[in-house]
């Protein structure tokens, strides 16, 4: 039976809408909510998309997905949903629910939320608001990646400032499959039967943040505090040997990060910075993860006649206390630290190259894109590259393939027999 880990799916719906009797609208609404509802708009849009494409070992697969967008939008408040069916497996899922409430000063946001922090194109080392689905290997589109996530949010804008609150009263780890061509399931845990998850659902898993940002001299500026639980798992084994079952650990920390942007002609340069202060801070517990650095620097480029748009990242970490790592893997009374499990070849350090490419042609009928990364310590890396012709206003077609591979042990190494290929056509509405 196929088993999925890390799965944590909550679904909260907020009901915040008031009805007051029939009969003493003309007391309780006022004119200027009359006049509001009247200048109120709804839209939806959406489409219809089917894609067949084909692993390398000959292996084929389908899908056919059905995107709808619902928006009831007024001066005072916003209303949104993005809904999916996957016709395939037969689910009907949402992407996003939201309820936006606009002030003077700023706005408060709630609802199944997917949010972004961080300078970086795309790739991040202090966007920590939303955990990622990696059961279907990667995406060129990171932010497809993320799993929603109930959480209320406001924004304080002050002149070129703002300052963002997040709450989270819920707790969604990472994903990743088990079993099947994209199990990320460590092979030391084959005999493992049983994964026995925490609860929770409690005010232990409450996580918030902050985001303080503003410009000077040209560079736009940021500092962030998020205090919450790390999104992937560690593990405490059954003592007997070999053991039958695990239980998860969900680490908790605190992240102190910077990020900037720099806008010089056509280049742009990023940087992001932070500290993740494990609960673990002495580097002892094998449970939990240690405390680590983690830092990104990237620079983009757009040339403004062909419109081709080129982005290099470098980002990486440093795990502290990594010799206290090693100890507890040596160590014939514990023999596991989870800090080993995640580290690229066994080192305190990682360090990854991610190249990002995107050139329009045909009077931007036509798009090519190249995502590719090369994790330096591992020697793994993927390609994913995609050409999409717009065929018409409302018509795509789109055909892409993902490569994985490498020498050491890693993801890439992991799913090194899953390159594909897919050709999808999109009709859009």
């Amino acid at each position: 039976m196929k088993r999925t880990a890390l799965v944590f799916l909550i679904l909260c719906l907020m009901a915040g809408n008031l009805f007051a009797f029939a009969g003493f609208d003309d007391i309780f609404t006022s004119d200027d909510l009359a006049e509001e509802t009247k200048k109120m708009s709804f839209s939806v849009s959406g489409s219809v998309g089917a894609t067949v494409g084909a692993y390398f070992d000959d292996h084929v697969f389908t899908e056919q997905l059905l995107h709808l967008n619902l928006l009831a939008d007024s001066p005072s408040f916003k209303s949104e949903a993005a809904l999916s069916f996957d016709a395939q497996k037969g689910k009907l899922s949402a992407d996003t629910i939201s309820v936006t409430s606009f002030f003077d000063w700023g706005l408060i946001k709630a609802g199944l939320l997917k949010e972004e922090w961080g300078s970086g194109d795309g790739v991040h080392v202090v966007d920590v608001l939303n955990a990622f689905d990696y059961t279907k290997g990667l995406s060129d589109d990171i932010f497809s990646m993320k799993q929603a996530e109930f959480m209320v949010t406001s924004t304080i804008y002050k002149d070129q400032s703002s300052l963002q609150l997040y709450l989270k009263p819920t707790y969604k780890p990472g994903l990743a499959s088990m079993d099947g061509r994209w199990s990320l399931f460590p092979p030391a845990f084959s005999g493992i039967t049983t994964l026995n998850e925490p609860k929770t659902d409690s005010f232990d898993y409450a996580q918030f943040g902050a985001r303080g940002r503003t410009s000077l001299g040209g560079a736009d500026l940021g500092l962030l505090y998020y205090k919450g639980h790390m999104p992937q798992p560690g593990y405490s084994p059954e003592p007997a040997a070999p053991p039958t079952y695990v239980d998860l650990v969900y680490t908790p920390y605190q992240l102190f990060g910077a990020e900037a942007t720099y806008i010089l002609g056509q280049f742009t340069f990023m940087a992001e910075g932070g500290y993740m202060l494990s609960k673990d801070t002495a580097g002892t517990d094998p449970t939990l993860y240690n405390s680590k650095w983690v830092y990104l620097g990237g620079v983009s480029y757009l040339e403004p006649t062909s419109q081709l748009y080129v982005a290099l990242m470098y980002n990486g970490h440093l795990i502290v206390d990594y010799d206290a790592v090693k100890s507890n893997a040596t160590n014939p009374l514990i023999g596991f630290d989870v800090d080993q499990g995640q580290a690229f070849d066994n080192k305190a350090y990682g360090n990854t190259i991610t190249l990002a490419m995107e050139m329009p042609l045909f009077r931007e009928r036509v798009n090519v894109r190249l995502g590719a990364t090369y994790q330096i310590e591992t020697e793994g890396y993927a390609l994913l590259p995609s050409l999409s012709w717009q065929v018409s206003d409302d018509l795509k077609l789109v055909c892409k393939a993902v490569v994985y591979g490498g020498s050491k042990d890693s993801l890439f190494k992991t799913w090194k027999d899953n390159d594909y290929l897919s050709i999808g056509i999109t009709h859009y509405f």
